[in-house]
């Protein structure tokens, strides 16, 4: 069936970066298709002016609820990530049919760590979408991204520089780690 013939009434929506690109017009589309849509985005501001713009405008000409932007995303630490879901889910109560679309992303993050010390890319665009799947407890699970993490997940991977940035495989500076990042080792030299 087209996403058109599709009828979302009933299912509340968790996007993930939802105030541009993918996030945006996913927020946009299951809105129009009567879904309750839960924007999540990092920054308050901008998730409210995506809302305003173009996902009230969609779920109103559906007759779907009224969606909700809620900012303060960070997934760039597990801890405010699973502060973040919490709410949500105090928010968005007991759905049983509750759909948490991993959207959010980053281009660029070679070098860069996530507050726990884990390797940013790895860290916000996959333990942090784990995190949020932990806590939200979803009927269902979307993984969607751009075309980097799509090539990133593909047998060319290990071929890519821009795939596994120099610091994917070092441990965090105070000795040992956690168990999130613990299975890593040093690549073979």
């Amino acid at each position: 069936p087209l996403l058109r013939d599709l009828d979302g009434t009933g299912l509340t929506v968790i996007v993930t970066g939802a105030n541009s690109g993918l996030g945006l017009a996913t927020s946009e589309s299951l809105a129009s298709l009567g879904a309750t849509v839960i924007m999540g985005c990092r920054s308050q501001s901008r998730c409210d002016a995506a809302l305003h713009a173009s996902v009230a405008p969609a779920a109103a000409a559906a007759g779907a609820p009224t969606p909700r932007a809620i900012g303060g995303l960070d997934l760039d630490s597990l801890v405010a990530t699973r502060r973040w879901a919490r709410r949500v889910r105090r928010r968005a109560g007991r759905r049983d049919k509750l759909v948490l679309v991993c959207n959010a992303g980053l281009a660029h993050g070679a070098g860069r760590k996530t507050r726990e010390g884990v390797q940013l890319l790895f860290g916000s665009m996959y333990l942090a979408h784990t995190e949020l799947y932990k806590e939200l407890s979803p009927t269902r699970v979307v993984h969607s991204g751009s075309d980097t993490q799509i090539f990133c997940g593909s047998i060319f991977a290990p071929f890519s520089g821009a795939c596994l940035p120099t610091d994917f495989f070092e441990r965090p500076a105070q000795g040992g780690g956690s168990s999130a990042h613990g299975w890593a080792s040093a690549p073979a030299a």
